[in-house]
């Protein structure tokens, strides 16, 4: 699923073969999730598919733990 997931939002030049290039960015940063095992609710939210997609490297270093959009409640499990 995960890989399917990310594959479907692959900007032009994306591909498996140059992930280092690109890193899976979480929308909602795992900054922003309270979690302490990977039982807690958080920990499902922060790593829920529709909180992941592929980001270029050098976006998601200036986009750092910032939230890409604004604040989506739908974001949410």
């Amino acid at each position: 699923q995960l890989v399917r997931h990310l594959k479907k939002q692959f900007q032009p030049g994306m591909t498996w073969e140059n992930y280092g290039e690109w890193h899976m960015d979480h929308k909602v940063p795992v900054s922003a999730f309270n979690f302490s095992s990977s039982d807690h609710i958080d920990f499902k939210r922060c790593w829920a598919l529709k909180n992941l997609q592929p980001m270029w490297a050098t976006e998601n270093h200036i986009k750092k733990n910032k939230l890409a959009k604004p604040f989506q409640p739908s974001l949410l499990l």
